[in-house]
Protein backbone atom coordinates (compact mmCIF):
# COMPACT_ATOMS: atom_id res chain seq x y z
CA UNK A 1 0.00 0.00 0.00
CA UNK A 2 2.20 2.84 -1.17
CA UNK A 3 -0.45 5.76 -1.09
CA UNK A 4 -3.28 6.43 1.35
CA UNK A 5 -6.86 4.60 0.34
CA UNK A 6 -9.97 5.29 1.41
CA UNK A 7 -12.31 2.59 2.54
CA UNK A 8 -15.82 3.08 2.74
CA UNK A 9 -18.19 1.65 5.22
CA UNK A 10 -21.79 1.23 4.05
CA UNK A 11 -24.27 -0.83 5.96
CA UNK A 12 -27.67 -1.03 4.42
CA UNK A 13 -27.70 -0.25 0.39
CA UNK A 14 -31.95 0.25 0.47
CA UNK A 15 -34.51 3.05 0.94
CA UNK A 16 -35.09 4.13 4.28
CA UNK A 17 -37.52 2.31 6.29
CA UNK A 18 -38.66 5.13 8.54
CA UNK A 19 -39.43 2.99 11.36
CA UNK A 20 -35.64 2.14 11.60
CA UNK A 21 -33.65 3.27 14.60
CA UNK A 22 -30.82 3.86 12.85
CA UNK A 23 -31.85 5.81 9.42
CA UNK A 24 -28.31 6.82 8.93
CA UNK A 25 -27.37 3.01 8.33
CA UNK A 26 -29.67 3.88 5.02
CA UNK A 27 -28.38 4.08 1.47
CA UNK A 28 -30.58 4.93 -1.22
CA UNK A 29 -29.48 2.22 -4.01
CA UNK A 30 -29.44 5.07 -6.66
CA UNK A 31 -27.37 7.29 -4.73
CA UNK A 32 -24.72 4.31 -4.30
CA UNK A 33 -25.24 3.35 -7.83
CA UNK A 34 -24.09 6.84 -8.41
CA UNK A 35 -21.39 6.89 -6.18
CA UNK A 36 -19.62 4.13 -7.96
CA UNK A 37 -19.89 5.52 -11.57
CA UNK A 38 -18.43 8.46 -9.93
CA UNK A 39 -15.53 6.08 -8.36
CA UNK A 40 -14.89 4.72 -12.07
CA UNK A 41 -15.39 7.95 -14.21
CA UNK A 42 -12.82 9.48 -11.63
CA UNK A 43 -10.02 6.43 -11.83
CA UNK A 44 -10.74 4.52 -8.73
CA UNK A 45 -10.03 0.98 -8.89
CA UNK A 46 -11.62 -0.96 -5.84
CA UNK A 47 -9.63 -4.25 -3.92
CA UNK A 48 -11.29 -6.22 -1.31
CA UNK A 49 -9.17 -5.44 1.88
CA UNK A 50 -7.48 -8.85 2.49
CA UNK A 51 -5.56 -7.89 -0.46
CA UNK A 52 -4.45 -4.60 0.32
CA UNK A 53 -0.96 -5.95 1.92
CA UNK A 54 -0.48 -8.51 -0.42
CA UNK A 55 -0.97 -6.58 -3.71
CA UNK A 56 0.69 -3.60 -5.07
CA UNK A 57 -1.37 -0.68 -5.56
CA UNK A 58 -1.04 2.00 -7.96
CA UNK A 59 -3.34 5.11 -9.07
CA UNK A 60 -6.44 6.28 -6.88
CA UNK A 61 -7.20 3.17 -5.00
CA UNK A 62 -10.38 2.22 -2.98
CA UNK A 63 -11.52 -0.29 -0.91
CA UNK A 64 -15.70 -0.99 -0.49
CA UNK A 65 -17.00 -2.65 2.60
CA UNK A 66 -20.39 -3.57 3.79
CA UNK A 67 -21.41 -4.42 7.73
CA UNK A 68 -23.54 -7.41 8.41
CA UNK A 69 -24.36 -9.28 4.80
CA UNK A 70 -27.28 -7.70 4.53
CA UNK A 71 -29.33 -9.20 1.48
CA UNK A 72 -30.21 -5.73 0.52
CA UNK A 73 -26.28 -5.76 -0.80
CA UNK A 74 -26.96 -8.56 -2.48
CA UNK A 75 -30.50 -7.44 -4.45
CA UNK A 76 -29.22 -3.54 -4.57
CA UNK A 77 -25.43 -2.86 -4.09
CA UNK A 78 -24.31 -6.16 -6.00
CA UNK A 79 -25.73 -5.13 -9.53
CA UNK A 80 -24.16 -2.26 -9.79
CA UNK A 81 -20.57 -2.92 -8.62
CA UNK A 82 -20.88 -5.88 -11.25
CA UNK A 83 -21.65 -2.95 -13.90
CA UNK A 84 -19.22 -0.66 -12.94
CA UNK A 85 -16.28 -2.94 -12.35
CA UNK A 86 -16.11 -2.69 -8.58
CA UNK A 87 -15.33 -5.28 -6.26
CA UNK A 88 -15.66 -5.26 -2.45
CA UNK A 89 -15.41 -7.06 0.88
CA UNK A 90 -19.04 -8.11 2.72
CA UNK A 91 -18.92 -8.95 7.03
CA UNK A 92 -20.88 -12.03 7.66
CA UNK A 93 -22.28 -12.68 11.04
CA UNK A 94 -21.23 -16.08 10.95
CA UNK A 95 -24.05 -17.48 13.51
CA UNK A 96 -26.95 -15.38 11.32
CA UNK A 97 -26.53 -16.75 7.79
CA UNK A 98 -29.86 -16.40 6.48
CA UNK A 99 -30.79 -14.92 9.29
CA UNK A 100 -31.75 -11.62 10.13
CA UNK A 101 -29.90 -8.56 12.60
CA UNK A 102 -31.03 -10.38 15.67
CA UNK A 103 -28.73 -7.84 17.44
CA UNK A 104 -30.47 -5.14 16.69
CA UNK A 105 -34.27 -6.51 16.62
CA UNK A 106 -33.87 -7.31 20.40
CA UNK A 107 -33.47 -3.47 20.98
CA UNK A 108 -36.69 -2.86 18.51
CA UNK A 109 -35.11 -1.89 15.39
CA UNK A 110 -36.80 -3.15 12.14
CA UNK A 111 -35.81 -6.80 10.85
CA UNK A 112 -33.45 -6.76 7.74
CA UNK A 113 -32.54 -10.51 6.09
CA UNK A 114 -29.43 -11.45 5.80
CA UNK A 115 -27.81 -13.18 2.75
CA UNK A 116 -27.92 -16.61 2.76
CA UNK A 117 -25.05 -19.49 2.10
CA UNK A 118 -26.06 -19.57 -1.46
CA UNK A 119 -26.48 -15.70 -2.08
CA UNK A 120 -22.63 -15.43 -0.31
CA UNK A 121 -20.91 -18.13 -2.55
CA UNK A 122 -22.43 -16.47 -5.65
CA UNK A 123 -20.73 -13.34 -4.61
CA UNK A 124 -17.63 -15.00 -3.93
CA UNK A 125 -17.60 -16.73 -7.25
CA UNK A 126 -18.39 -13.32 -8.39
CA UNK A 127 -14.96 -11.69 -6.87
CA UNK A 128 -16.62 -10.51 -3.75
CA UNK A 129 -14.49 -11.04 -0.71
CA UNK A 130 -16.32 -12.31 2.25
CA UNK A 131 -15.04 -11.46 5.66
CA UNK A 132 -15.88 -12.21 9.32
CA UNK A 133 -17.96 -9.79 11.80
CA UNK A 134 -18.12 -12.45 14.52
CA UNK A 135 -20.45 -15.35 15.52
CA UNK A 136 -22.95 -13.18 16.66
CA UNK A 137 -22.40 -9.30 16.61
CA UNK A 138 -20.85 -8.81 19.84
CA UNK A 139 -19.40 -5.92 21.50
CA UNK A 140 -15.85 -7.21 21.72
CA UNK A 141 -14.34 -5.40 24.45
CA UNK A 142 -17.17 -6.05 27.01
CA UNK A 143 -17.26 -9.77 26.74
CA UNK A 144 -14.53 -12.08 28.51
CA UNK A 145 -11.11 -12.80 26.68
CA UNK A 146 -12.83 -16.86 26.20
CA UNK A 147 -15.93 -15.39 24.74
CA UNK A 148 -13.91 -12.79 22.24
CA UNK A 149 -11.72 -15.46 21.25
CA UNK A 150 -14.40 -17.83 20.29
CA UNK A 151 -16.20 -15.26 18.80
CA UNK A 152 -13.39 -14.35 16.34
CA UNK A 153 -11.55 -17.59 15.49
CA UNK A 154 -15.29 -19.58 15.23
CA UNK A 155 -16.93 -17.38 13.02
CA UNK A 156 -13.37 -17.76 10.86
CA UNK A 157 -13.94 -21.42 10.22
CA UNK A 158 -17.80 -21.49 10.02
CA UNK A 159 -17.72 -18.76 7.11
CA UNK A 160 -14.98 -20.68 5.81
CA UNK A 161 -16.78 -23.93 5.86
CA UNK A 162 -19.93 -21.80 4.44
CA UNK A 163 -17.88 -20.03 0.99
CA UNK A 164 -15.21 -22.74 0.73
CA UNK A 165 -12.59 -19.87 0.92
CA UNK A 166 -10.29 -18.53 2.76
CA UNK A 167 -11.60 -15.49 5.19
CA UNK A 168 -8.61 -12.95 5.32
CA UNK A 169 -10.29 -9.80 6.83
CA UNK A 170 -12.15 -8.52 9.88
CA UNK A 171 -14.40 -5.80 11.06
CA UNK A 172 -15.19 -5.14 15.08
CA UNK A 173 -18.90 -4.96 15.78
CA UNK A 174 -20.06 -1.60 16.64
CA UNK A 175 -16.23 -0.44 16.16
CA UNK A 176 -15.60 -2.35 19.56
CA UNK A 177 -11.99 -3.28 20.44
CA UNK A 178 -9.02 -2.83 22.66
CA UNK A 179 -5.48 -4.05 22.44
CA UNK A 180 -6.19 -7.56 23.72
CA UNK A 181 -9.13 -8.02 20.96
CA UNK A 182 -6.68 -6.68 18.10
CA UNK A 183 -4.07 -9.01 18.88
CA UNK A 184 -6.96 -12.00 19.16
CA UNK A 185 -7.74 -11.16 15.47
CA UNK A 186 -4.13 -11.06 14.30
CA UNK A 187 -3.69 -14.44 16.40
CA UNK A 188 -6.50 -15.81 14.30
CA UNK A 189 -4.97 -15.89 10.86
CA UNK A 190 -6.92 -12.48 9.53
CA UNK A 191 -4.76 -10.54 7.49
CA UNK A 192 -6.37 -6.97 8.41
CA UNK A 193 -9.22 -5.68 10.46
CA UNK A 194 -10.70 -2.71 10.35
CA UNK A 195 -13.24 0.00 13.04
CA UNK A 196 -15.28 2.66 12.55
CA UNK A 197 -12.78 5.03 13.30
CA UNK A 198 -13.09 7.70 10.47
CA UNK A 199 -10.13 8.47 8.56
CA UNK A 200 -7.38 7.27 5.92
CA UNK A 201 -4.66 4.43 6.09
CA UNK A 202 -1.33 4.37 4.94
CA UNK A 203 1.42 1.34 4.66
CA UNK A 204 2.81 2.12 7.87
CA UNK A 205 -0.62 1.84 9.80
CA UNK A 206 -1.78 -1.08 12.33
CA UNK A 207 -3.67 -3.29 9.68
CA UNK A 208 -5.40 -4.48 12.20
CA UNK A 209 -6.87 -0.94 12.84
CA UNK A 210 -7.95 0.12 9.81
CA UNK A 211 -9.97 2.78 9.43
CA UNK A 212 -12.80 3.94 7.41
CA UNK A 213 -15.28 6.49 5.91
CA UNK A 214 -18.77 5.89 6.69
CA UNK A 215 -21.34 6.01 3.80
CA UNK A 216 -25.28 7.17 4.62
CA UNK A 217 -28.38 8.36 3.93
CA UNK A 218 -26.85 12.00 4.35
CA UNK A 219 -23.31 11.55 2.49
CA UNK A 220 -24.77 13.14 -1.03
CA UNK A 221 -22.26 13.39 -3.72
CA UNK A 222 -21.01 16.17 -2.63
CA UNK A 223 -20.15 15.26 0.20
CA UNK A 224 -19.15 11.92 -0.73
CA UNK A 225 -16.49 13.85 -3.17
CA UNK A 226 -15.39 15.83 -0.38
CA UNK A 227 -14.65 13.11 2.07
CA UNK A 228 -13.16 10.56 -0.35
CA UNK A 229 -10.62 13.78 -2.25
CA UNK A 230 -10.20 16.12 0.46
CA UNK A 231 -9.50 13.32 2.68
CA UNK A 232 -6.50 12.01 0.31
CA UNK A 233 -5.26 15.31 0.19
CA UNK A 234 -5.14 15.80 3.36
CA UNK A 235 -3.36 13.10 3.79
CA UNK A 236 -1.04 13.45 1.58
CA UNK A 237 -0.49 17.45 2.58
CA UNK A 238 0.48 15.76 5.95
CA UNK A 239 3.05 12.91 4.48
CA UNK A 240 5.03 15.82 3.05
CA UNK A 241 4.92 18.21 5.39
CA UNK A 242 8.48 18.64 6.53
CA UNK A 243 8.70 17.90 10.15
CA UNK A 244 9.51 20.38 12.93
Amino acid sequence: MEQPIPILMYHLVAELDRRSLYPLQYMPPKQFGLQMRVLRAMGFRSVAMGDLFNKKTSGRTIVLTFDDAYENFYENALPYLKSTGHTATVFAVANQIGGTNAWDISSGECPHPLMSAMQLRECVDGGIEIGSHTLDHVKLAQVPTESAWKQISDSKSVIESVIGTEVRSFSYPHGSHTREVRDLVERAGYAAACTTVSGLNKASDDRFLLRRINCRTLTHLPLFLRRVLAKTAETRTQATRPSG
